[in-house]
């Protein structure tokens, strides 16, 4: 009888502590929840926030405003109206000449490949054994 009662109380310890891990489990699950929807509505309010800024930005390049703006700081920024003559065209540029250390690096570069060519002449198969075609 005595078996049976020490049997009964261990099984209902037992039994308070996985009652007790449940709720703990439970309790912080819904805590991870609650964190990620606050998260979320972190993230909601930032998409908003660039939404109005994008919205913002359209509003402040808008050519009209800038041609108000220019008028109205003429005086301090001093700005002129671009002349046709200062546009160029691409052929009025002139043309960059050539770096000496570019041409020491061609002239090389070519000795180098002129080897290079002469060496993998002498050699007309590869000396490497692979293994995986016979010979």
């Amino acid at each position: 009888m005595t078996l049976f009662r020490t049997l009964d109380i261990v099984l209902v310890t037992i039994m308070i502590i996985a009652a007790g891990l449940t709720y703990k489990v439970k309790y912080d699950a819904q805590k991870r929840m609650g964190e990620v929807q606050k998260i979320e509505r972190q993230i909601d309010a930032e998409r908003n926030m660039i939404s109005l800024l994008n919205a913002d930005w359209a509003l402040m390049i808008q050519p009209s405003r800038l041609q108000k703006l220019t008028e109205r700081y003429q005086d301090q920024l001093q700005l002129q109206i671009i002349e046709p003559r200062q546009i160029v065209k691409a052929s009025d540029i002139p043309e960059r000449l050539p770096d000496q250390l570019q041409d020491t690096t061609k002239e090389n570069s070519v000795k180098d490949l002129d080897e290079i060519l002469a060496s993998t002449e002498k050699h007309s198969t590869d000396q490497v054994k692979t293994g995986s075609i016979p010979r």
